[in-house]
């Protein structure tokens, strides 16, 4: 609350607001991320959002016109005096402060009339569960085509930049703990691998068995030169620029801290080889042209100079006899170039 309080009495009687927003645009390809844009904000020149987005658009018309479609996410950030500030867990203290006070008030002072249930419901649902439980929206993906912006579903803030994500927060578990890994050489990934891909194999063939059409949303194991693991996701989104964002935000932690290896589950489309045109379409039409969907588990390790993938089809999946086959058959591959900002980080940090 103090730092409400001054940060108030210094905007408002001491000197001009001092808090800077910094706005940065990444541009995601299949390989790499961009950080292309980084906007300095104060009250002076502050921006409203939907100016901001035109801006981005003529930025996107004028460098990435040859582009078929833009990923793009917008993260913002605070700093004081050049020092990064954390917003969110300022407003989420403050929050907090304020609804222990209420809370305190009404013992003193009950009242449950109509104009005060109602209040009290409005603060509870619209800010303090709309804050908390869903992050406050420091970060925002978009799709640019054909002259159309999408954004992502709002939903999906879960996932933002480290310090408001699911990355940041999580605690590691011992692999030799896990009921999963413990009966396993844990210091061999390729082992790490086949357990990892048996697992999602038995979820898919329960969904077939209960009559479901079988689906895994995106998941990311991180282990450590420890042996300890953590999980990040299902990474949901309804654009890909959600996906990329977190593939980029995983390397930059492969970058800071003791990670020896990422295993990742997804679904993917595949495609007749010789039909090479299909890759210069866009994804909505190209996905039409696909030969079927493929459960793909890999693994991207410093123990290795490539990918590792282990690929199920989905029209094979229930076949046991060929899904033993895949997982006792994994190989290294060229492809699965979205991972790649991944496999860098690796190499770069051994």
């Amino acid at each position: 609350m103090k730092w409400f309080v001054d940060k108030r009495n210094e905007t408002s009687k001491e000197h001009p607001f001092k808090l800077e927003k910094i706005i940065t645009i990444n541009f995601y390809q299949h390989m790499s991320s961009y950080e292309q844009i980084s906007i300095k904000l104060t009250i002076d020149n502050d921006k409203d959002f939907t100016e901001l987005l035109n801006d981005i658009k003529n930025i996107i018309e004028e460098k990435y016109k040859k582009w078929l479609e833009v990923y793009f996410s917008v993260t913002i950030k605070f700093s004081e005096n050049g020092n990064e500030v954390n917003i969110y867990d300022k407003i989420i203290q403050g929050l907090k402060v304020m609804d222990s006070f209420l809370i305190e008030f009404i013992k003193e002072f009950p009242c449950e009339c109509d104009k005060c249930v109602r209040i009290k419901k409005e603060i509870k649902e619209n800010v303090i569960n709309d804050i908390i439980l869903k992050q406050i929206l420091f970060v925002q993906d978009y799709y640019y085509c054909d002259g159309e912006l999408t954004r992502g579903n709002l939903i999906y803030a879960y996932y933002g930049t480290e310090e408001f994500s699911l990355l940041a927060d999580q605690h590691r578990i011992s692999l030799k703990d896990s009921p999963f890994y413990k009966d396993i050489d844990c210091k061999n990934d390729l082992n790490l691998l086949e357990k990892f891909a048996t697992g999602h194999f038995c979820i898919t063939s329960i969904q077939i068995s209960q009559g479901y059409t079988p689906e895994l949303l995106p998941i990311f194991m991180l282990v450590y030169e420890d042996d300890t693991f953590l999980c990040v996701g299902p990474v949901g989104g309804d654009i890909k620029t959600t996906y990329y964002r977190i593939i980029n935000e995983i390397a930059l932690k492969v970058q800071k801290e003791p990670i020896r290896a990422v295993l990742h589950v997804f679904e993917g489309y595949y495609y007749p080889m010789e039909d090479i045109k299909v890759f210069n379409q866009k994804y909505q039409d190209r996905i039409k042209k696909s030969k079927g969907i493929k459960l793909l588990n890999v693994l991207i390790s410093k123990q290795f100079d490539k990918i590792v993938s282990i690929d199920m089809d989905y029209s094979h999946i229930t076949d046991h006899n060929y899904a033993i086959k895949q997982i006792k058959s994994p190989r290294e591959v060229d492809y699965h170039y979205v991972l790649y900002p991944i496999l860098s980080a690796l190499k770069n940090n051994i």
